[in-house]
């Protein structure tokens, strides 16, 4: 590792709030792009012991996180963190995890994809996407241009943006899943309909904002917004309330997203916008599609 990583990765651990801070896996922090705009990640070991992880599963055997585990060949319960980190140009999945080389080999492959080593590391990809193994417990997958660059950063200079880790570092280690977003950027490729359209809205008038999901015995979000003026915070605050306001008026909504959202709250203060809530295990289980997947 070089020294302006090591200092990076030292002094956000310096600074952070206190020792009960969330903590990215070192082996991912050093991994993320100088240009990096936003982080968020899915504890998957703390997540297992919660009592409600069951009903949560089939929710995170879906979309991207299981076409990372398609892609690094392994099945959700053998990873034990995931961190999907954005740019100004694409998003890139990490994950740490049981990854061993004899077995993923022989399995990972999708049509079109070719094996190869960049810099000694195994490396499959096709014309749009890759997968490369840092080492047995460390996995990428993205646009292989981007996954070749982190890479080649590892023996570089570039240093991941320390504001952006000591975001994370602001949030309490209790958080099972997690997001960081720095404010005044536009959304990055691959962010699909409406939630584009959100963002595009939201982002200019926020300097920075935390999420954080905390699963118990009840399902807790809470997510601050500091916004760039009290104009601009109060603004947002509106028109979450105006949106929440919206959605509880409209008939084809079940009794139990009524009641989730009736136990939203949006508040202000000063600049800082706040929205938390706070589910019932049996209201969870009534929001979630109820299965049994393969474990």
């Amino acid at each position: 590792m070089r020294i302006a990583k090591l200092f990076c990765l030292v002094l956000v651990t310096a600074c952070a709030p206190g020792p009960h801070s969330l903590r990215i896996d070192p082996a991912l922090a050093t991994l993320v792009p100088a240009d990096a705009i936003a982080l968020a990640g899915i504890r998957i070991d703390k997540l297992t012991r919660s009592p409600l992880y069951r009903d949560l599963r089939p929710l995170l055997d879906t979309n991207l996180v299981s076409r990372l585990t398609r892609r690094t060949g392994r099945r959700l319960g053998d990873l034990w963190e995931l961190l999907a980190v954005a740019t100004p140009e694409d998003i890139v999945w990490m994950a740490r995890g049981r990854f061993s080389a004899s077995g993923i080999e022989p399995r990972l492959t999708w049509p079109g994809a070719r094996r190869a080593t960049y810099r000694n590391h195994l490396f499959i990809s096709d014309a749009r996407q890759a997968v490369s193994f840092m080492n047995a417990s460390t996995a990428l997958a993205g646009r292989p241009e981007r996954i070749k660059a982190i890479i080649d950063q590892r023996d570089s200079e570039a240093a991941p943006p320390a504001d952006l880790l000591a975001l994370a570092g602001e949030i309490d280690d209790s958080a099972q899943i997690w997001a960081v977003v720095l404010g005044g950027r536009k959304p990055p490729p691959g962010v699909l309909e409406p939630l584009r359209r959100l963002l595009e809205d939201i982002l200019p008038k926020i300097e920075r904002a935390r999420a954080a999901v905390k699963v118990g015995e009840t399902l807790a979000l809470n997510v601050e917004a500091e916004c760039r003026n009290l104009d601009d915070a109060e603004t947002l605050r509106s028109a979450a309330n105006a949106f929440l306001g919206f959605t509880r008026l409209q008939r084809n909504e079940g009794p139990a997203l009524r009641e989730a959202l009736d136990r939203l709250s949006v508040q202000r203060e000063g600049a800082l916008v706040k929205l938390t809530v706070e589910l019932p295990a049996p209201l969870v289980k009534k929001l979630l599609p109820i299965q049994k997947p393969a474990s």
